[in-house]
């Protein structure tokens, strides 16, 4: 399967609207606990709100208010996993959920969870 096209769109698009963010891994030290986090690298991409979950047992007034989640499209990256920290814009986020759409490892959809901790 010939995936050269599809590649040069998502450059592109990630070209023109993308913004830079920094990747992030917490480490451990001996005694199993936190350390600083150490960069990884720098990811190009698209950050973007999508329409997540309904929160059933918030209605106010008869409205299910529905939950924006944040998200970052980038391109495939082996080492992005679960956990790791997403410094962009000034805001800290946790990676949440990392999706492979078609399984071509051709792009990452990056599901985000703002961190206040870090």
């Amino acid at each position: 399967m010939n995936l050269s096209h599809p590649r040069r769109s998502i450059q592109r698009a990630i070209a023109r609207q993308g913004q830079k963010a920094a990747l992030l891994r917490e480490g451990k030290n001996a005694f199993g606990e936190p350390t600083a986090p150490e960069a990884l690298g720098a990811l190009e991409g698209i950050f973007y709100t999508a329409g997540g979950y309904l929160p059933l047992e918030r209605q106010e007034a008869g409205r299910i208010p529905e939950n924006r989640q944040p998200r970052f499209l980038t391109l495939y990256r082996a080492d992005v996993r679960l956990g790791d920290l997403l410094q962009l814009a000034g805001k800290c986020y946790r990676i949440a959920g990392a999706e492979d759409p078609g399984e071509v490892r051709l792009c990452l959809i990056l599901s985000l969870e703002e961190d206040a901790d870090v």
